[in-house]
C-alpha cells in the first residue's frame, strides 16, 4: 500500500517538473526524442502502479493490521470492527456438530503437533503459525525474544497460510475456523472489543483477501472436548484395542479364548497353567496389583460400565482409582493371566 502510494506521489511530482521544464526550455530534435523515451518508460511505470493488485501489507512479524503491531489493543480495535462489518458468524459447538455433513469445510489453524494430537473428525489442517526455521538475522532476533521468556519451540507466522486458506475456503458455504480458545466479538467486563484469537485473527486475515462467509467456533477445540463432542486423537488406536480387549472378556464367560480370535498384537502364544492357589480367590483386584501394572488395569477394564452389562454395575465394588473389580469366576479364566485360557500377561485378575 504504502509502496504504491509513494509511486504514485512521485508520477505526480515528475509531470509537475516535466510540465514546467517544457515551458522554460525549448525543445530540440534530439532533446524531444530522449524526453520522449523517458516519458514513455515513466509512464508505463506509473501504470504498472496504479494497475497491480493491493495486497494487505504484512510487516515484519508476517501479520500487519494497517500499520499496527496484530496483538495490540489499538490493532485487536479495528480486527473486531473489520469482522462485525464482514458479518463473521461465532458457531456454537452444537452448531457445528450438525454442520459437519453439509459438507462446509472446518479448517484447524492450530501447529500440526496439536492438529495430530487431536481435532474434529473431517477438519484440515492449515496453521497459522509453524515453528521458526532459517537462520537470518530476523529469524535469530526472534528465537532470542522467545528464549528470553523461556520459550524454546517459538513460532512464526507460515507464508503458505494465506494462499491455502483462500483455496480452501467454499464460495458458496464459507468456513469455519478452529483454534484451541475461539475469542469472542462480543464486548467483556475488561475489552468492549472482545476477546482477541488466533482463529479471529485467521478470520480477519481471509476476509481482507476477499473470502466470505466465515465462521469461527466459539470456545475453540478445548469447549468442543469438554462438551463431549466426537473428536479424533492419537489414542483412538488404544481406545480400539481396548474395545477389542472388552470383547474378548465378554466372550471369554462361558467359553475359552481361541489364539485364532486374538487381534493379531494380542496372539501371544500359549503359556503352560498355573497351580491353583490354596486359598479362594473372591475379591481378586489389590493395591499391589495396581502396583504392579496400573497401565493394563486402565486399558483392559478402563470403562466404569459393567462389562457384562448386568444390573450389579452400580453396586459393584470398585477400586481407589474407581475401577471396577472382577472375580476369576466371573471372568471364566481360571486364575487370569497365568492360565493358558487368557491370553494376556497382566496379572490384572489378582
Amino acid at each position: 500500500m504504502l509502496d504504491v502510494a509513494s509511486q504514485l506521489k512521485g508520477c505526480k511530482q515528475l509531470d509537475v517538473k516535466r510540465a514546467s521544464r517544457t515551458a522554460s526550455t525549448p525543445l530540440t530534435p534530439t532533446s524531444f526524442r530522449a524526453n520522449s523515451r523517458v516519458a514513455i518508460r515513466r509512464d508505463l511505470r506509473c501504470r504498472a502502479a496504479t494497475e497491480a493488485p493491493v495486497k494487505p501489507s504484512r510487516g515484519a512479524s508476517g501479520l500487519d493490521v494497517q500499520g499496527l503491531r496484530p496483538t495490540s489493543p489499538a490493532a485487536w480495535k479495528i480486527v473486531s470492527q473489520t469482522l462485525r462489518d464482514q458479518k463473521v458468524r461465532m458457531m456454537s459447538p452444537q452448531e457445528l456438530y450438525f454442520t459437519i455433513n453439509k459438507e462446509v469445510p472446518i479448517i484447524d489453524i492450530r501447529p500440526p503437533s496439536e492438529f495430530e494430537d487431536a481435532h474434529i473428525d473431517g477438519s484440515t489442517n492449515i496453521p497459522l503459525y509453524r515453528p521458526i526455521t532459517g537462520w537470518d538475522v530476523r529469524r535469530v532476533a526472534r528465537r532470542m525474544a522467545f528464549a528470553f521468556f523461556g520459550v524454546f519451540n517459538g513460532t512464526e507466522v507460515n507464508p503458505n497460510f494465506f494462499d491455502d486458506i483462500l483455496a480452501s475456503i467454499n464460495s458458496e458455504v464459507g468456513a469455519v475456523l478452529v483454534c484451541n480458545l475461539g475469542g469472542t466479538l462480543d464486548a467483556t467486563k475488561g475489552n468492549g472489543a472482545g476477546t482477541q484469537s488466533r482463529s479471529l485473527m485467521a478470520a480477519y486475515e481471509a476476509v481482507q483477501m476477499g473470502a466470505r462467509k466465515v465462521s469461527v467456533l466459539k470456545g475453540g477445540f478445548l469447549k468442543w472436548k469438554r462438551s463431549g463432542r466426537p473428536y479424533i486423537n492419537s489414542d483412538a488406536q488404544r481406545r480400539a484395542v481396548a474395545s477389542s480387549i472388552d470383547a474378548i472378556f465378554a466372550s471369554a464367560k462361558g467359553k475359552p479364548v481361541s489364539k485364532q480370535s486374538l487381534p493379531q498384537e494380542h496372539a501371544l502364544g500359549e503359556r503352560p497353567a498355573a497351580a491353583k492357589p490354596s486359598h479362594p480367590a473372591k475379591l481378586v483386584k489389590s493395591s499391589a496389583a495396581a502396583a504392579v501394572a496400573p497401565s493394563s488395569r486402565s486399558t483392559l477394564i478402563g470403562s466404569k460400565d459393567d462389562i457384562f452389562g448386568t444390573a450389579a454395575a452400580s453396586k459393584r465394588r470398585r477400586d481407589p482409582e474407581g475401577l471396577p473389580v472382577y472375580t476369576p469366576e466371573e471372568l471364566n479364566i481360571g486364575q487370569g493371566g497365568d492360565t493358558a485360557d487368557c491370553p494376556f500377561n497382566c496379572k490384572c485378575c489378582f
